[in-house]
């Protein structure tokens, strides 16, 4: 196996599965390969430049519910933890509740959307959205946010 090249053991995807090449330990991906797999919708090439710019794309990023519905789990299970964190009065809790969250959002990003998560260009206005956008399901208002935003 060659440095630059990284063992997978399954795929999500069958229409790549079968143009991998194969060796008798398994499959073997070069990680170049690998990165645009997992982002074959590369992000607007704009910067947002204005909250609303962003929460446009924010919801464009986020359209398949199944990354809907683990953005709130992760989101749900990060305000959760921070709250018994506090209550605790154990901060271990309320990091280990942060970085779950997280694993549940960015999965959606990786497997089901296949894009880039959006925290990694606004940190701070990404968690905003996460929570508007939660707020907005719980009220019933998020399919016509969504309508808005295409």
């Amino acid at each position: 196996m060659s440095r630059d090249s990284i063992p997978i053991v399954y795929n999500l995807d069958p229409r790549i599965f079968n143009r991998l090449p194969r060796t008798p330990v398994g499959l073997n991906v070069d990680a170049d390969a690998l990165r645009k797999f997992c982002m074959t919708k590369p992000q607007v090439s704009e910067k947002a430049e204005t909250f609303a710019q962003f929460w446009r794309h924010y919801l464009r990023d986020h359209a398949q519910a199944g990354t809907r519905v683990l953005h709130f789990a992760g989101t749900g299970l990060g305000i959760a933890a921070l709250i018994l964190g506090i209550v605790m009065l154990d901060p271990m809790i309320a990091i280990l509740g942060m970085v779950l969250g997280y694993v549940f959002a960015w999965s959606g990003h990786f497997l089901i959307e296949r894009n880039r998560p959006s925290m990694l260009a606004h940190p701070v206005w990404s968690l905003q959205c996460d929570v508007r956008m939660l707020r907005l399901w719980l009220g019933g208002r998020l399919n016509e946010e969504r309508a808005r935003a295409e």
